[in-house]
């Protein structure tokens, strides 16, 4: 009897045709990372750039290393960061925003992946306030894990990057299966990820991939973000994470 696994798609496996790539791998050009002379990682990072439509991609170990480095590029410490009450980066991320990053955390709720915009207009700190951390970030999730893998509308979406503008933002988005929600709305994933200024997705969730993740954004965000990659593995190794 075949048994068919939907606890989560984290327990897939990688496609036959994937593992004869991994196989392959061997005869890969290869090169430093860091240097930015590794070729096979390069092409990967170039293809995926153009194909989430953004300047510059950075190859990332795992999603939750990829949402951080992207929130730490676009932050500094002290300053409040937006998440949603039941998004990934706020209850499966080991508290890695506040713990390594400095952030302060301010949470609001949605319904079916959807923010209330009155509520949160309610939660921007006055900038001229100098007792308090001034907001700088809104994160939201798409597909929606905890809202039974909800797909964000686009109008929802728009309204969110509207709402950025407004309020002197940045936006991130946690796309961990940005690709499932692509085809859910019967659209490329470009009109997804062109509004937000970061993106991050899964390798290993719905691309048949054995490992990883990639982050997306402009040029300068990906240079300060490839820093923060190689400061956060320093700092892991420095407090024995």
């Amino acid at each position: 009897m075949k048994i068919v696994d939907l606890r989560s798609d984290t327990v897939t496996k990688s496609s036959p045709e994937m593992w004869e790539y991994v196989k392959s791998m061997g005869n890969s050009d290869l090169g430093d990372d860091v240097m930015g002379e590794y070729p096979t990682v390069n092409e990967l990072e170039e293809k995926a750039a153009k194909f989430i439509g953004k300047e510059a991609a950075l190859f990332i170990t795992s999603g939750t290393q990829g949402n951080l480095v992207s929130l730490l590029s676009q932050t500094k410490p002290g300053v409040e960061i937006l998440l949603e009450e039941l998004s990934h980066i706020f209850l499966n991320e080991v508290g890695s925003a506040v713990r390594i990053g400095g952030l302060m955390i301010r949470t609001y709720p949605l319904e079916r992946g959807v923010p209330s915009f009155e509520y949160l207009q309610s939660l921007i700190r006055d900038k001229e306030e100098i007792h308090e951390p001034p907001s700088t970030l809104l994160c939201t999730e798409n597909t929606h894990n905890y809202h039974g893998g909800a797909i964000v509308e686009l109008d929802a979406l728009k309204k969110m990057r509207d709402f950025t503008f407004k309020n002197e933002l940045k936006f991130h988005l946690d796309g961990e299966r940005i690709f499932k929600a692509a085809v859910g709305l019967n659209v490329h994933v470009t009109e997804i990820t062109k509004l937000a200024d970061s993106v991050m997705f899964y390798l290993s969730k719905g691309l048949s991939c054995p490992v990883g993740s990639i982050v997306a954004g402009s040029k300068e965000f990906i240079s300060r973000t490839r820093r923060f990659r190689k400061m956060l593995v320093e700092e892991c190794v420095r407090r024995e994470l």
